[in-house]
């Protein structure tokens, strides 16, 4: 589930920064907290799987595209405002405050509350005169000062069916509302007029008390306290497969020269790179816990520490809890034999996989490779970074990656030479790696017979068929790609859920009992021998799809599958054809109705410019 954070261009910079690294660190790891723009909100159906819609502290007016809003809360929806009034009145003409009669008509953003029998509108009244900072005495808890107030909450005090959730007094000594909760239809409202969302030096934990309780009003399902540590980054573990002694140092000596691990340190674009030896594990690691904790700006949460494994040494298994070094890579030797991928122990270079970065939790592990120019053109080829927790793991466009406990999400660095794949193959890298995805789920390490229900949905989710016939969605992949010259790096980035408890859909849950368990290690280490395998043939061919077009199109959702195409005008019906090798390009032919000339020909579509929405059978422009 999303929790949404409208940004549309009346919102306050400030505002919005502070709504989302608060929301961050309250719901990590349970919600994805990401941005929804004016244009979605009003024409894209981003209220499914919306758990909460944010408005932060807008400048003189809410939303213009507010229908939808006040119809998502209707319907059973949750909404939280700051720096926001709130003004309740009754069903008649009367009792409008300050508010004239034109500006209550105008504002669209009044909801009918049926059993007090009044409307309560919201809107950014402001006050008269902006108010230094004042105490803010919550209706449950200690006061709190230095809170700011920038609206007026009234006609709520003496009213049962709504929650005035604190007060504070204004500089003409008269006592005011700063928040209220109310329920509107089946859904839930809370307003601040106070900006609540913004740190409070010496009183965060108050600040974030009182909104874990309005977050609980809302619906939502706070993490457990100890999911605290889960919510800044983790140390990172630099190390290679026994079988490639040579990959970290080559590692090393390609980003910072050296090998000498005195505290050397790599600062590039995004991030700053500290490496340490093994030794300095237990060290870095209460830094870590210290020095970030006191900043919920993810940009802050600075140097990385990149603790380093010489050939010799690997991580004990109770340094990493949550994956097993020791245990992915006898997974991945086995893989690798099994797929028969090339013999690294004769060569000085290595596999998918067997030089790797691991983070029990870290920022998104695509960001720290494709955001960081330095260590992404220095990294020798190929190299995995991989992750337990994401906490701004990144999905296509904007989205962002969801990454809760029982999730698999990683990073793969490949580096191609142009002269050999030509750029306009690269676009298949998103369905060879789908279709690796694919692979994996039915060997018999992995799911076996029962990963046929494993499905690819175009042009890069993974998807599940359920024994009921629903397709549920429990993957997707991102690819990044960076041109210097001749050559091109490719970032492709991967999250599957594989463990994870409903009410999310994972892997495991097509398992039944007495089935052998998933483990992260085993999937992680079959996906990329697969991958492997796939991307030899590939480029040994020169970028040529033919070989996979068939496998390809047995493991996909939509062969003769008849959509509506909305990027056309009229709407246009179709039906899937396939993929064409040349461009990589999804082909429809238009669907016949009566008499045809058979002229018609084919509609091909690009997957970087459409959406397909598989529920409504629609491929459209994506925003």
């Amino acid at each position: 589930m999303n929790v949404l954070v409208y940004t549309g261009p009346e919102v306050i910079t400030t505002s919005l920064t502070h709504t989302l690294s608060t929301l961050r660190t309250l719901l990590t790891p349970n919600y994805t907290v990401q941005t929804v723009t004016a244009q979605s909100v009003q024409s894209q159906p981003w209220s499914v799987g919306c758990a909460l819609l944010v408005i932060p502290g807008c400048r003189g007016t809410l939303p213009a595209a507010v229908r939808p809003i006040v119809e998502f809360v209707e319907k059973g929806g949750s909404l939280l405002g700051f720096r926001t009034g709130a003004l309740r009145t009754g069903t008649g003409l009367d009792s409008m405050g300050s508010l004239s009669l034109d500006s209550v008509r105008d504002t669209p953003f009044r909801f009918h509350d049926r059993p007090s029998k009044s409307y309560i509108t919201l809107s950014p009244v402001t006050i008269s005169q902006e108010l230094d900072a004042v105490t803010l005495n919550p209706s449950r808890g200690t006061a709190i000062e230095g809170v700011r107030v920038h609206a007026e909450v009234r006609g709520f005090d003496g009213q049962t069916q709504h929650e005035v959730l604190g007060h504070y007094t204004d500089i003409s000594s008269e006592k005011k509302s700063a928040g209220v909760q109310f329920k509107s239809a089946g859904g839930s409202v809370v307003v601040w007029a106070a900006a609540l969302e913004d740190p409070i030096a010496d009183r965060e934990q108050q600040r974030l008390a009182i909104l874990k309780e309005n977050l609980t009003f809302l619906g939502l399902k706070l993490p457990s306290d100890n999911n605290t540590s889960l919510t800044r980054p983790t140390p990172l573990i630099l190390v290679g497969h026994p079988d490639v002694p040579k990959a970290v140092t080559s590692v090393l000596a390609a980003v910072i020269n050296t090998s000498d691990l005195t505290y050397q340190t790599l600062q590039d674009e995004n991030d700053t790179f500290e490496f340490v030896s093994p030794a300095d594990l237990a060290n870095v690691t209460r830094k870590c816990n210290v020095e970030y904790a006191s900043s919920v700006d993810p940009a802050s949460w600075q140097p990385k520490r990149v603790v380093v494994y010489p050939a010799e040494q690997k991580p004990r298994d109770e340094d990493t809890p949550l994956f097993s070094i020791e245990r992915y890579f006898v997974a991945l030797a086995r893989a690798r034999a099994q797929e028969q991928c090339v013999d690294t122990t004769k060569y000085d270079t290595w596999g998918m996989g067997q030089c790797m970065m691991y983070g029990q939790v870290v920022t998104s592990t695509q960001t720290m490779l494709d955001r960081n120019p330095r260590i992404l053109s220095s990294l020798p080829a190929p190299f995995l970074s991989l992750a337990s927790f994401q906490l701004t793991g990144r999905g296509r466009g904007s989205n962002i990656w969801l990454s809760p406990a029982g999730c698999l999400q990683f990073s793969l660095l490949l580096r191609v030479d142009l002269a050999s794949l030509p750029s306009n193959k690269l676009v298949f890298v998103q369905y060879l790696f789908a279709l690796a995805i694919a692979e994996a789920c039915r060997d018999p390490n992995v799911l076996g017979a029962k990963g046929e229900a494993v499905r690819i949905k175009w042009p890069n989710d993974i998807y599940v068929i359920t024994k009921t016939g629903e397709k549920k969605k429990v993957g997707g992949i991102l690819v990044n790609t960076s041109f210097s010259g001749k050559r091109c790096d490719i970032v492709i980035g991967s999250g599957t859920n594989i463990l994870n408890p409903p009410p999310i859909f994972s892997l495991s849950q097509l398992q039944d009992v007495g089935d052998t368990p998933l483990n992260m290690e085993t999937v992680t280490a079959t996906i990329l021998a697969k991958f492997e395998s796939i991307w030899t043939k590939f480029t040994a061919s020169g970028g040529r799809f033919e070989p996979f077009l068939d496998l390809y199109m047995r493991r996909w959702l939509h062969s003769d599958q008849l959509v509506t195409l909305t990027t056309t005008t009229p709407h246009q019906q179709v039906r899937i054809a396939g993929i064409t090798t040349d461009f990589g390009l999804l082909r429809t032919v238009p669907e016949r109705r009566g008499w045809s000339t058979g002229e018609e020909g084919f509609i091909d579509l690009q997957p970087d410019g459409n959406s397909f929405d598989l529920m409504e059978g629609m491929i459209k422009s994506k925003s």
